[in-house]
């Protein structure tokens, strides 16, 4: 019996192939989309999505599955670029959610790695490593606790490491 997986890219793989660069439709699944398109939208979280069957898709993950296989379990399929829309085979990498983090950019109020300690006015650099937080040390900017967490995370995140500057 096939599991769900495997029906689901059964389905798929009747109605898009990939091109090396995006999921392209082969079979037209309604009226008004053409063949040869490529398949899905942009959401405003910037991933490349479409909808067949009643069923939601994200092509970076379908595209995973359809070069490479079953996506194990504890992985994501992560966007070297950090471009959640460039879907080609070469940006596209298995990463635990740890290392996913670390291919962030970000999302706080400060540059990454760097904190304002308010109390004394000095800004202090951390990192995760090993699912505990890491003092880096005390800065007079912020930029200087940034660039404390850019050298210690190139060391600790290998090819995961982000320099923030995109």
């Amino acid at each position: 019996m096939a599991t769900q997986i495997e029906s689901s890219l059964a389905l798929i793989r009747e109605y898009i192939a990939y091109n090396e660069f995006d999921l392209i439709w082969i079979k037209s699944p309604k009226n008004g989309i053409a063949v040869d398109a490529v398949v899905g939208s942009i959401g405003k979280d910037g991933y490349r999505t479409f909808k067949l069957k009643g069923k939601h898709y994200t092509n970076h993950k379908v595209i995973w599955q359809l070069v490479y296989g079953e996506i194990p379990y504890g992985y994501v399929v992560d966007h070297r670029d950090r471009n959640r829309s460039n879907n080609s085979r070469a940006n596209l990498r298995l990463a635990t959610f740890s290392q996913n983090l670390q291919n962030s950019k970000g999302k706080g109020k400060y540059l990454k790695g760097a904190r304002l300690n308010k109390k004394t006015g000095k800004w202090y650099a951390s990192i995760t490593e090993d699912g505990r937080l890491k003092y880096l040390g005390s800065f007079n900017t912020e930029l200087a606790a940034h660039k404390a967490y850019l050298a210690a995370a190139k060391i600790l995140h290998g090819e995961f490491f982000n320099d923030c500057v995109s």
